[in-house]
């Protein structure tokens, strides 16, 4: 008899566990979904991913709405930056901006090794 209260006393404790487990995983799905409706709000409303969490709203069309203020306020600024756009790199943490050689400025000639020789070298 009391290894059998000891099994329920050790399978109630478990159940407690998973229960408050699943309930952590549920605030967390819900969470995660209510990120993912304001990021979705704010991108059709063509803001900057960095605005979205400013949303206000409990619902989509909330949400929606809010973001359509927002952008009205923020006027034509709120459409510069396309939702697609990368990420702004922090303050004080170096960019490598490449561009090919095309684009220096400076047009490029093809020439040929007889050209380039007689540039060198002067002569015909």
């Amino acid at each position: 008899m009391t290894a059998e209260l000891d099994q329920a006393r050790t399978a109630a404790a478990r159940t407690t566990e998973l229960e408050s487990t699943t309930e952590g995983l549920r605030r967390q799905v819900a969470e995660a979904e209510a990120a993912l409706t304001r990021m979705t709000a704010a991108r059709a409303a063509g803001l900057p991913d960095q605005l979205a969490d400013r949303l206000r709203g409990g619902t989509a069309e909330e949400l929606a709405a809010d973001a359509a203020e927002l952008a009205a306020l923020l006027g034509g600024t709120a459409s510069t930056i396309p939702p697609s756009a990368p990420p702004i790199p922090a303050p004080g943490r170096p960019v490598e901006t490449l561009r090919p050689s095309s684009a220096s400025g400076t047009p490029t000639t093809e020439q040929t090794p007889e050209e380039i020789s007689r540039l060198l070298f002067g002569g015909k």
